[in-house]
């Protein structure tokens, strides 16, 4: 019996030896994936914070792009509200500058028709005047014809009657030569 012991017992060491070494193993092993599992948790904390860091640039990023887009944006509507300013001031000038024009337009042509009413005034003033001017001249080439024949007539008269009195036929030539000098 004592053999079965003994037998039994280094049996027991045997498998006790055993299961240290197969501890210290495990042991070594947990310390080994501890290790491990620290340094993965170590990584995944870098990762995490890395990831946060990354965020918050692309947020920072993000956020200056909106930014620099709403400064473009802001900009560009001014500066499509300038353009359209302008527009409208051009537009405005033009209808003035048109309105101004046409005023002118038509006072010129006020003018012209002016001018062209006063030349035909001036055109039939000057007709009427030179129908005049050939009436008259017609009217003083026949006083002269009557005045011519009325002299030989008075002279003809004034030799028979210088018989008679004379005076009466130098009072007769003095009214003839007065009514003769209206029309010269």
């Amino acid at each position: 019996m004592q053999r079965f012991r003994e037998e039994n017992l280094r049996t027991v060491r045997e498998d006790m030896e055993k299961e240290r070494g197969e501890l210290e193993e495990l042991r070594a092993r947990t310390k080994a994936l501890e290790k491990r599992r620290r340094e993965m948790m170590e990584e995944l904390d870098e990762a995490r914070q890395a990831k946060v860091k990354a965020e918050g640039l692309r947020r920072e990023v993000e956020e200056r792009w909106r930014g620099k887009v709403d400064e473009m944006k802001k900009e560009q509507e001014e500066k499509l509200k300038t353009l359209l300013r302008e527009i409208q001031t051009l537009k405005e000038r033009e209808e003035e500058n048109e309105k101004e024009w046409r005023s002118k337009l038509e006072e010129a042509r006020r003018e012209v028709e002016q001018s062209r009413a006063e030349l035909s005034e001036v055109k039939a003033m000057v007709a009427m005047l030179e129908e005049q001017k050939t009436h008259i001249s017609s009217l003083a080439a026949e006083a002269e014809e009557t005045d011519g024949q009325r002299r030989r007539s008075n002279q003809e008269n004034n030799s028979i009657e210088k018989g008679r009195g004379g005076r009466e036929v130098s009072m007769r030539s003095c009214t003839f030569y007065r009514s003769q000098n209206i029309f010269k």
